[in-house]
């Protein structure tokens, strides 16, 4: 770097004063000004106080939006909220919020970035879950008023076993409460294929997964098995198959810009087709048929653990 040179006439520095306002308004740091004008750093902050000038505090400046949450009044809103209800992790002590997702989903967690119009960058690690290491992908912001505002809408801290469904009225409309639910069940469902049709498996509390229930009384759940993974907990999921199934995932589907994609995709290719179920049924042999009632019949009543194992975030 060059040294200011003591020789240096007054119009001469006097020039390099005024570019170094220009620059303090471009929002560029000490040490940028310093190699652009060719001075040290000293000479920098001595004529900032001459001036009267601050440089921004980079450190301490806010990089995303933390009012998104405050009032869920669009569909992304209600969608990312419903997310962090599923996958989200807000700490009990400080003000951390995160979101982690497995690296397969990292263009899900980019969007997300997006919405928050956050400067910070995806992190990349690894993580271990029952003996096996993951690569993941994670998102983390600390801001007290945003971590406050989560809380206030039901995303508590420790929420794995008392999770309860939102107060609807926390929704500027009744028809953003189905983007939430899409939301928590792409972080919290899986979508599976069984008889080559798609079926929705949804974890959660008995309290959260009974709002989801109320919101759809016309689909035919099959309710409340234990997961087995956590046995003595307050874990179950519920399960929606052949043309509930449907007629489900078209209501939370239709009209709707934003989803986690793969899942998206394995419902759209592997829909209940009612003809085509018919069809089916009726080319097979007597045995057959009773081969598939019986395996129907075993989807209802066992536990079926989600494919999306969750990664533990904190």
């Amino acid at each position: 770097m060059k040294k200011l040179n003591a020789t240096m006439t007054l119009e001469r520095q006097q020039a390099l004063q005024n570019r170094l306002v220009e620059l303090v308004r471009e929002q560029k740091s000490g040490h940028q000004i310093a190699n652009e004008l060719g001075i040290n750093y000293t000479t920098v902050h001595r004529w900032l106080r001459k001036l009267g000038l601050n440089l921004p505090n980079f450190h301490n400046e806010l990089k995303f939006d933390n009012t998104v949450f405050d009032i869920i009044d669009t569909e992304e809103k209600a969608y990312w909220l419903g997310f962090m209800y599923a996958d989200g992790y807000v700490s009990k002590k400080g003000n951390t919020v995160e979101l982690g997702l497995k690296e397969e989903d990292r263009g899900h967690l980019e969007k997300f970035r997006m919405f928050l119009n956050n400067r910070n960058e995806v992190k990349l690690g690894k993580t271990k879950y029952e003996g096996k290491e993951f690569s993941r992908c994670r998102l983390v912001m600390t801001d007290k008023h945003f971590h406050d505002s989560l809380i206030s809408k039901g995303c508590i801290s420790n929420k794995s076993l008392i999770l309860k469904f939102p107060d609807t009225s926390i929704f500027a409309s009744d028809n953003l409460i189905k983007h939430f639910i899409r939301g928590y069940i792409d972080g919290d469902g899986s979508i599976y294929v069984g008889q080559g049709y798609a079926y929705f498996n949804i974890i959660g509390t008995k309290e959260f997964l009974d709002g989801i229930i109320q919101y759809f009384p016309e689909i035919n759940f099959h309710k409340y098995h234990k997961d087995k993974r956590h046995p003595d907990s307050n874990t179950f999921f519920i399960l929606i198959s052949g043309k509930d199934s449907a007629q489900f995932g078209e209501f939370l589907y239709n009209d709707s810009t934003i989803y986690l994609q793969r899942k998206y995709n394995k419902f759209i290719e592997n829909k209940y087709d009612e003809r085509e179920h018919f069809k089916r049924m009726h080319t097979f042999s007597d045995k057959r048929k009773l081969y598939y009632a019986r395996a129907t019949n075993r989807l209802r009543q066992n536990s079926i653990v989600s494919e999306d194992v969750q990664l533990p975030t904190k």
